[in-house]
Protein backbone atom coordinates (compact mmCIF):
# COMPACT_ATOMS: atom_id res chain seq x y z
CA UNK A 1 0.00 0.00 0.00
CA UNK A 2 1.55 3.11 -0.81
CA UNK A 3 1.59 6.64 0.81
CA UNK A 4 -1.21 8.02 -0.52
CA UNK A 5 -3.68 5.05 -0.93
CA UNK A 6 -2.66 5.32 3.32
CA UNK A 7 -3.58 8.57 3.40
CA UNK A 8 -7.24 8.27 1.23
CA UNK A 9 -8.02 5.35 3.76
CA UNK A 10 -7.52 7.00 6.75
CA UNK A 11 -9.55 9.84 5.37
CA UNK A 12 -12.31 7.42 4.64
CA UNK A 13 -12.39 6.29 8.37
CA UNK A 14 -11.87 9.16 10.10
CA UNK A 15 -14.52 10.92 8.02
CA UNK A 16 -17.55 7.88 7.75
CA UNK A 17 -16.91 5.99 11.13
CA UNK A 18 -19.16 8.28 12.75
CA UNK A 19 -21.39 10.03 10.06
CA UNK A 20 -24.45 7.50 9.27
CA UNK A 21 -23.03 6.03 5.59
CA UNK A 22 -21.02 2.97 7.20
CA UNK A 23 -17.29 3.37 7.21
CA UNK A 24 -16.64 -0.64 6.46
CA UNK A 25 -18.28 -0.29 3.70
CA UNK A 26 -16.12 2.78 2.39
CA UNK A 27 -12.83 0.67 3.50
CA UNK A 28 -14.23 -2.29 1.39
CA UNK A 29 -14.98 -0.26 -1.96
CA UNK A 30 -11.90 1.03 -2.99
CA UNK A 31 -10.33 -2.77 -3.21
CA UNK A 32 -13.32 -4.08 -4.33
CA UNK A 33 -13.93 -1.99 -7.06
CA UNK A 34 -10.11 -0.45 -8.26
CA UNK A 35 -8.43 -2.78 -9.93
CA UNK A 36 -4.54 -2.65 -8.36
CA UNK A 37 -5.90 -1.42 -5.15
CA UNK A 38 -4.53 -3.72 -2.33
CA UNK A 39 -6.76 -4.86 0.96
CA UNK A 40 -5.13 -2.45 3.38
CA UNK A 41 -4.37 -5.30 5.90
CA UNK A 42 -5.65 -5.88 9.39
CA UNK A 43 -2.37 -4.07 10.69
CA UNK A 44 -3.55 -1.01 8.91
CA UNK A 45 -7.47 -1.83 9.86
CA UNK A 46 -6.33 -1.79 13.50
CA UNK A 47 -4.30 1.27 13.36
CA UNK A 48 -7.39 3.75 11.91
CA UNK A 49 -9.71 2.15 14.18
CA UNK A 50 -7.38 3.28 17.17
CA UNK A 51 -7.48 6.75 15.63
CA UNK A 52 -11.25 6.93 15.66
CA UNK A 53 -11.42 5.54 18.95
CA UNK A 54 -8.91 8.19 20.44
CA UNK A 55 -10.88 10.97 19.32
CA UNK A 56 -14.39 9.97 20.12
CA UNK A 57 -13.24 9.61 23.96
CA UNK A 58 -10.95 12.74 23.41
CA UNK A 59 -13.91 14.86 22.64
CA UNK A 60 -16.12 13.20 25.26
CA UNK A 61 -13.62 12.91 27.76
CA UNK A 62 -15.30 14.93 30.77
CA UNK A 63 -18.39 12.74 30.49
CA UNK A 64 -16.64 9.71 30.66
CA UNK A 65 -14.39 10.56 33.61
CA UNK A 66 -17.90 11.43 35.64
CA UNK A 67 -19.09 8.60 34.33
CA UNK A 68 -16.19 6.31 35.36
CA UNK A 69 -15.33 8.33 39.06
CA UNK A 70 -19.17 8.27 40.48
CA UNK A 71 -19.36 4.42 38.78
CA UNK A 72 -16.60 3.37 40.47
CA UNK A 73 -18.34 5.76 43.66
CA UNK A 74 -21.84 3.73 43.02
CA UNK A 75 -20.08 0.16 43.04
CA UNK A 76 -17.35 0.50 45.91
CA UNK A 77 -18.67 2.97 48.39
CA UNK A 78 -22.30 2.65 47.81
CA UNK A 79 -22.71 5.87 46.21
CA UNK A 80 -25.48 7.66 44.48
CA UNK A 81 -27.16 6.38 41.33
CA UNK A 82 -26.56 9.37 39.28
CA UNK A 83 -27.22 10.42 35.50
CA UNK A 84 -23.71 9.70 34.98
CA UNK A 85 -24.17 5.98 36.40
CA UNK A 86 -27.06 5.63 34.53
CA UNK A 87 -25.92 6.12 31.29
CA UNK A 88 -22.46 4.08 32.10
CA UNK A 89 -25.08 1.01 32.83
CA UNK A 90 -26.91 2.26 29.22
CA UNK A 91 -23.55 1.84 27.35
CA UNK A 92 -23.17 -1.74 28.54
CA UNK A 93 -26.58 -2.83 28.20
CA UNK A 94 -25.93 -1.79 24.54
CA UNK A 95 -22.70 -3.40 24.05
CA UNK A 96 -24.04 -6.96 24.84
CA UNK A 97 -26.67 -7.76 22.16
CA UNK A 98 -23.93 -6.25 19.49
CA UNK A 99 -21.37 -8.44 21.13
CA UNK A 100 -23.56 -11.50 20.85
CA UNK A 101 -24.54 -10.95 17.38
CA UNK A 102 -20.89 -10.79 16.34
CA UNK A 103 -19.52 -13.89 18.26
CA UNK A 104 -22.44 -16.10 17.05
CA UNK A 105 -22.74 -14.04 13.06
CA UNK A 106 -19.23 -13.68 12.34
CA UNK A 107 -18.60 -16.37 9.60
CA UNK A 108 -21.85 -15.50 8.28
CA UNK A 109 -20.93 -12.12 7.28
CA UNK A 110 -17.55 -12.79 6.27
CA UNK A 111 -18.08 -15.28 4.29
CA UNK A 112 -21.72 -14.07 2.38
CA UNK A 113 -21.88 -10.81 3.62
CA UNK A 114 -18.95 -8.66 2.51
CA UNK A 115 -19.70 -7.75 -1.10
CA UNK A 116 -20.21 -4.15 -2.89
CA UNK A 117 -23.62 -5.86 -3.95
CA UNK A 118 -24.73 -5.50 -0.12
CA UNK A 119 -23.52 -2.62 0.49
CA UNK A 120 -25.27 -1.05 -2.19
CA UNK A 121 -28.35 -2.67 -1.11
CA UNK A 122 -27.79 -2.17 2.84
CA UNK A 123 -26.83 1.69 1.55
CA UNK A 124 -30.43 2.71 -0.02
CA UNK A 125 -32.57 0.67 2.23
CA UNK A 126 -30.74 2.05 5.60
CA UNK A 127 -30.60 4.88 4.76
CA UNK A 128 -34.80 5.14 3.53
CA UNK A 129 -35.54 3.57 6.70
CA UNK A 130 -32.84 6.74 8.37
CA UNK A 131 -35.14 9.49 6.88
CA UNK A 132 -38.57 7.56 7.83
CA UNK A 133 -36.43 7.49 11.70
CA UNK A 134 -36.44 11.42 11.36
CA UNK A 135 -39.88 12.40 10.23
CA UNK A 136 -41.24 10.16 12.69
CA UNK A 137 -38.90 11.63 15.31
CA UNK A 138 -39.77 15.00 14.45
CA UNK A 139 -43.47 14.77 15.32
CA UNK A 140 -42.08 14.56 19.20
CA UNK A 141 -38.39 17.09 18.67
CA UNK A 142 -39.03 19.86 16.54
CA UNK A 143 -35.91 21.35 15.27
CA UNK A 144 -36.66 24.89 16.25
CA UNK A 145 -37.46 24.35 19.92
CA UNK A 146 -34.00 22.45 19.62
CA UNK A 147 -32.32 25.04 18.32
CA UNK A 148 -33.01 27.29 20.90
CA UNK A 149 -31.42 24.98 23.55
CA UNK A 150 -28.49 23.74 21.32
CA UNK A 151 -26.60 25.95 24.07
CA UNK A 152 -27.44 23.81 26.81
CA UNK A 153 -24.54 21.58 28.11
CA UNK A 154 -27.13 18.56 28.27
CA UNK A 155 -28.12 16.94 25.47
CA UNK A 156 -32.24 16.45 27.29
CA UNK A 157 -34.39 19.04 26.50
CA UNK A 158 -38.00 19.32 27.86
CA UNK A 159 -40.30 18.23 25.79
CA UNK A 160 -44.25 17.12 26.46
CA UNK A 161 -43.87 14.18 24.16
CA UNK A 162 -40.32 13.18 23.60
CA UNK A 163 -38.90 10.72 25.68
CA UNK A 164 -35.58 10.02 27.30
CA UNK A 165 -33.24 7.12 27.45
CA UNK A 166 -33.65 4.37 29.94
CA UNK A 167 -32.22 0.40 30.27
CA UNK A 168 -34.71 -0.27 27.92
CA UNK A 169 -34.41 1.93 24.74
CA UNK A 170 -30.33 1.50 25.90
CA UNK A 171 -30.95 -2.38 24.77
CA UNK A 172 -33.38 -2.05 21.65
CA UNK A 173 -30.56 1.07 20.23
CA UNK A 174 -28.04 -2.24 21.08
CA UNK A 175 -30.22 -4.84 19.10
CA UNK A 176 -30.40 -2.43 16.16
CA UNK A 177 -26.97 -1.79 16.74
CA UNK A 178 -26.27 -5.30 16.20
CA UNK A 179 -27.50 -4.76 12.14
CA UNK A 180 -24.30 -2.73 11.58
CA UNK A 181 -22.56 -5.71 11.39
CA UNK A 182 -23.98 -6.20 7.69
CA UNK A 183 -21.41 -3.60 5.57
CA UNK A 184 -22.87 -0.75 4.51
CA UNK A 185 -25.66 -0.34 7.44
CA UNK A 186 -23.64 1.96 9.12
CA UNK A 187 -23.46 1.79 12.97
CA UNK A 188 -24.07 4.93 13.88
CA UNK A 189 -26.90 5.12 11.10
CA UNK A 190 -28.57 2.76 12.47
CA UNK A 191 -28.28 3.50 16.38
CA UNK A 192 -29.43 6.80 14.82
CA UNK A 193 -32.83 5.52 13.43
CA UNK A 194 -33.63 3.07 16.68
CA UNK A 195 -32.99 6.13 18.69
CA UNK A 196 -35.23 8.76 16.45
CA UNK A 197 -38.06 5.54 16.11
CA UNK A 198 -37.86 5.46 20.06
CA UNK A 199 -38.55 9.48 20.06
CA UNK A 200 -35.42 10.40 22.13
CA UNK A 201 -33.78 14.15 21.73
CA UNK A 202 -31.68 13.58 18.27
CA UNK A 203 -28.90 14.94 19.99
CA UNK A 204 -28.87 12.63 22.85
CA UNK A 205 -29.39 9.95 20.56
CA UNK A 206 -26.37 11.07 18.58
CA UNK A 207 -24.41 11.45 21.82
CA UNK A 208 -25.46 7.85 22.72
CA UNK A 209 -24.54 6.57 18.89
CA UNK A 210 -20.87 7.91 19.75
CA UNK A 211 -20.75 6.38 23.63
CA UNK A 212 -21.83 3.10 22.33
CA UNK A 213 -18.91 3.34 19.78
CA UNK A 214 -16.35 3.34 22.63
CA UNK A 215 -16.72 -0.58 23.58
CA UNK A 216 -17.49 -1.65 20.01
CA UNK A 217 -14.63 -0.02 18.69
CA UNK A 218 -12.42 -1.39 21.32
CA UNK A 219 -13.93 -4.87 21.34
CA UNK A 220 -13.40 -5.01 17.29
CA UNK A 221 -9.94 -3.91 17.45
CA UNK A 222 -9.11 -6.34 20.59
CA UNK A 223 -10.73 -9.25 18.17
CA UNK A 224 -8.21 -7.96 15.63
CA UNK A 225 -5.34 -7.66 17.55
CA UNK A 226 -5.79 -11.74 18.75
CA UNK A 227 -6.02 -12.73 15.42
CA UNK A 228 -2.65 -10.74 14.25
CA UNK A 229 -1.04 -12.42 17.74
CA UNK A 230 -2.60 -16.29 16.62
CA UNK A 231 -1.60 -16.05 12.96
CA UNK A 232 2.22 -14.93 14.35
CA UNK A 233 2.35 -17.60 16.89
CA UNK A 234 1.00 -20.25 13.91
CA UNK A 235 4.03 -18.97 11.84
CA UNK A 236 6.44 -19.38 14.50
CA UNK A 237 5.06 -23.01 14.93
CA UNK A 238 5.23 -23.73 11.10
CA UNK A 239 8.80 -22.79 10.99
CA UNK A 240 9.61 -24.74 14.17
CA UNK A 241 10.63 -21.62 16.33
CA UNK A 242 10.50 -21.56 19.99
CA UNK A 243 7.13 -19.32 20.55
CA UNK A 244 7.97 -16.10 23.10
CA UNK A 245 6.91 -12.44 22.99
CA UNK A 246 9.95 -11.07 21.30
CA UNK A 247 9.49 -13.73 18.35
CA UNK A 248 5.94 -13.12 17.91
CA UNK A 249 6.36 -9.03 17.93
CA UNK A 250 8.96 -9.42 15.28
CA UNK A 251 7.07 -12.06 13.43
CA UNK A 252 4.23 -9.12 13.01
CA UNK A 253 6.92 -6.95 12.52
CA UNK A 254 8.12 -8.41 9.88
CA UNK A 255 5.01 -8.70 7.64
CA UNK A 256 4.77 -6.61 4.51
CA UNK A 257 1.77 -4.78 5.63
CA UNK A 258 3.16 -3.55 8.80
CA UNK A 259 4.78 -0.54 7.39
CA UNK A 260 5.29 1.77 10.18
CA UNK A 261 5.22 5.26 8.13
CA UNK A 262 1.46 4.47 6.61
CA UNK A 263 0.34 3.21 10.29
CA UNK A 264 1.36 5.96 11.54
CA UNK A 265 -0.46 8.41 8.75
CA UNK A 266 -3.57 6.31 9.33
CA UNK A 267 -3.54 6.76 13.11
CA UNK A 268 -2.65 10.65 12.78
CA UNK A 269 -5.71 11.56 10.03
CA UNK A 270 -8.22 9.35 10.98
CA UNK A 271 -7.86 10.99 14.71
CA UNK A 272 -7.98 14.60 13.33
CA UNK A 273 -10.14 13.94 11.08
CA UNK A 274 -13.09 11.98 13.09
CA UNK A 275 -12.31 14.14 16.46
CA UNK A 276 -14.04 17.63 13.50
CA UNK A 277 -16.21 15.06 12.05
CA UNK A 278 -17.74 14.28 15.40
CA UNK A 279 -17.54 18.01 16.48
CA UNK A 280 -19.71 19.15 13.41
CA UNK A 281 -21.65 16.94 13.31
CA UNK A 282 -23.32 17.52 16.69
CA UNK A 283 -23.19 21.14 15.83
CA UNK A 284 -24.78 21.09 12.75
CA UNK A 285 -27.21 17.99 13.49
CA UNK A 286 -30.17 20.23 14.77
CA UNK A 287 -29.79 22.42 11.60
CA UNK A 288 -29.39 20.04 8.64
CA UNK A 289 -31.04 17.47 9.90
CA UNK A 290 -30.42 13.72 8.34
CA UNK A 291 -31.41 13.93 4.74
CA UNK A 292 -27.99 15.14 3.70
CA UNK A 293 -26.60 11.32 4.60
CA UNK A 294 -30.08 9.71 3.51
CA UNK A 295 -29.77 11.56 -0.04
CA UNK A 296 -25.55 10.51 -0.55
CA UNK A 297 -26.45 6.68 1.04
CA UNK A 298 -29.21 6.16 -1.61
CA UNK A 299 -26.51 8.37 -4.43
CA UNK A 300 -24.10 5.45 -3.43
CA UNK A 301 -25.86 2.81 -3.61
CA UNK A 302 -27.74 3.19 -7.52
CA UNK A 303 -24.03 4.17 -8.53
CA UNK A 304 -22.50 1.10 -6.82
CA UNK A 305 -25.99 -1.42 -8.54
CA UNK A 306 -24.65 0.75 -11.91
CA UNK A 307 -21.49 0.08 -11.83
CA UNK A 308 -21.47 -3.39 -10.60
CA UNK A 309 -24.45 -4.07 -13.37
CA UNK A 310 -23.93 -2.44 -16.13
CA UNK A 311 -20.18 -1.03 -16.57
CA UNK A 312 -18.88 -4.79 -15.05
CA UNK A 313 -20.10 -7.15 -17.07
CA UNK A 314 -20.01 -4.57 -20.30
CA UNK A 315 -16.06 -4.22 -19.66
Amino acid sequence: MTVLQAIVLALIQGFTEFLPISSSAHLILPSALIEDWPDQGIYFDITVHIGTLGAVIIYFRKMLLMMLKESIAWVVKKGPRTENVNMFIYIIAATIPTGICGILCKGLIENYLRSPLVIATTSIVFGLVLWGAQIYNRKYWKPEALQQNSSSETAVVTSEKGEHLNITKALLVGCAQSLALIPGTSRSGITLTAGYFLKLNPKAAAEFSFLISIPIIILSALLMVYHVIKDAVNSMHEAGKAVDLSGVLQTISSNESFNIINLTIGLVISFVVAFIVIKLFLDLLNRLGLVPYVIYRVILGLVLFYVLLVVAPAA
